[in-house]
């Protein structure tokens, strides 16, 4: 006989608990790898190489974020204050809306048949706050520059303001096909140099 006997936790086959164990992290390793591969997908996509000067020109808008309460949410709840101040500028927003929707006044935004910059917006509702974002493009903007606009289906006040534009290049969609396709549409028609991604939330400043 050997002097070194097996010993017998080494014949025993594996427990049932260890072979769970493989077969999930076998699992885990498959969906980490078309995570992965979903990722390179995208870093490879059309979206991802028009939008890349988007990243270095954020710097030119001004969100509105804090004041309107759109995609963001305090830690804490704001005191009556901030509450009220929100309040009042919805109100006013609405108030301007519905004034230009109600007078004969037009929107003129600014174009070019050789723009540097296209600014691509893509709307679903809030239309007050579109009224203040193009109205911030059309006194501010000095640059040739291209706005094409994508809305998604908006039920609100939006197609009754998109009607009073002038100079924007205009796609409606008979349904919501969401952000990311809506600024595929946008980027499709667009000329300019760079593109400039801008939620109607926000305002460009001089």
């Amino acid at each position: 006989m050997s002097e070194h006997p097996t010993s017998l936790s080494a014949l025993a086959p594996p427990s049932e608990a260890a072979e769970r164990a493989r077969a999930r992290e076998h699992v885990l390793l498959q969906q980490l790898a078309q995570v992965e591969a979903e990722l390179q997908a995208v870093y490879r996509s059309t979206s991802w190489r028009i939008t890349a000067p988007v990243r270095r020109l954020l710097g030119r808008a001004l969100r509105l974020s804090l004041l309107t309460g759109i995609g963001r949410r305090p830690a804490r709840s704001p005191g009556p204050p901030l509450a009220q101040a929100k309040a009042a500028l919805r109100t006013q927003m609405e108030g301007e809306l519905a004034n230009f929707l109600a007078s004969d006044a037009r929107l003129a935004l600014p174009t070019s048949t050789a723009p540097e910059v296209s600014i691509l917006i893509v709307l679903f509702n809030q239309a007050p706050l579109t009224l203040a974002c193009l109205r911030a493009i059309a006194a501010t903007v000095q640059q040739p520059v291209e706005v094409i606009i994508v809305d998604n289906a908006s039920s609100d006040a939006t197609g009754a303001l998109l009607d009073r534009l002038d100079g924007a290049i205009v796609r409606r969609n008979e349904a919501n096909r969401h952000y990311l396709h809506g600024v595929n549409q946008a980027a499709a028609l667009a000329r300019g140099r760079a593109l400039l991604l801008l939620n109607n939330d926000a305002c460009l400043r001089p």
